[in-house]
């Protein structure tokens, strides 16, 4: 079925999506080092 299997994809994405930074990379890579 394909409803089940857009259920199904959907949960797995949504379990191993990795977050997005509020913060760009540059931000991050420009930033203090700390000790």
């Amino acid at each position: 079925e394909g409803e089940t299997g857009a259920r199904e994809g959907r949960e797995f994405i949504s379990r191993h999506i990795i977050p997005v930074s509020d913060r760009a990379f540059d931000d991050f890579a420009a930033g203090e080092l700390h000790d």
